[in-house]
């Protein structure tokens, strides 16, 4: 997904929109927009709430309303023969590139805010009038230790609290969304120990996106990277971040349970 993409698909949305009692032809340089069709008027469309699959649905609808035949073909960019359709697809291009260089000065103006007010996504989105994941995106980058949905970023560590005895290793794991806390007392914090506990991890809460450990070195072992590395596919994978060493915010979230959890047990 582009903000050329993006543009191109609300153009040919218009064109649909203001065209809808007339026979048309659709013109193109886009080999994305051309590759749409004729799949698009059948395809099944994912509920998803970025802005491309929105658009994608928008323009199904226009298509599965209409009444009226349309021809889309594709035309060369760049070209240096003259012609009317050319001279028509530069008019095109010239407007396109206004409307996504209009967009790339309101996602700027949206990030300086941002620095200043720390508005939300939706805030974003409704002041400067950008698209969801350009507003998901500034948000997250100011809030690289904190998820923005379930599972999104787990913070890991091990504590000790030797009145357990031989499981005294306490191996905690916190959902930075949820705020989901699970604890395992084990008997050492090699890797297989913690691996076991992420197993009963994914059991309860399902697979995260990202891991964030500090710098350990049961974290760092090639064991527990192969571990992470198995869960790769196409369509998912769990990637583990390090902290910066001697920096307690990084880890602040899963530090203060791990306190939180030690006054509890005293209190028993």
């Amino acid at each position: 997904e582009t903000s050329a993409q993006r543009a191109e698909l609300r153009a040919v949305i218009w064109a649909f929109q203001n065209l809808r009692d007339h026979t048309f032809n659709l013109l193109t340089d886009s080999q994305y927009i051309v590759g749409l069709f004729p799949h698009i008027e059948t395809a099944n469309i994912p509920e998803n709430k970025t802005t491309i699959f929105s658009l994608l649905s928008d323009l199904q609808k226009e298509i599965k309303h209409r009444d009226k035949k349309y021809f889309v073909g594709h035309i060369r960019a760049h070209s240096s023969w003259p012609s009317p359709l050319h001279e028509g697809n530069t008019l095109a291009d010239a407007l396109t590139k206004a409307i996504a260089l209009n967009l790339h000065k309101e996602i700027d103006k949206a990030k300086n805010s941002h620095k200043i007010h720390h508005q939300n996504e939706a805030g974003l989105r409704y002041e400067f009038h950008i698209p969801r994941e350009a507003a998901r995106q500034i948000v997250m980058s100011k809030l690289p230790n904190i998820g923005l949905r379930p599972n999104a970023l787990w913070q890991m560590d091990v504590t000790d609290i030797p009145a357990f005895g031989k499981l005294s290793f306490v191996h905690v794991t916190v959902d930075t969304f949820s705020h989901v806390i699970i604890a395992s007392a084990r008997s050492g914090e090699a890797a297989r120990d913690v691996i076991q506990h992420l197993f009963q991890c994914f059991s309860q809460i399902g697979l995260p996106k990202q891991i964030k450990t500090d710098n350990a070195t049961v974290y760092t072992s090639a064991t527990f990277k192969r571990f992470c590395q198995q869960f790769s596919t196409v369509q998912f994978s769990i990637v583990h971040s390090l902290g910066i060493p001697y920096n307690p915010q990084g880890q602040a979230i899963v530090e203060r349970v791990q306190q939180t959890l030690k006054t509890l047990y005293k209190k028993q």
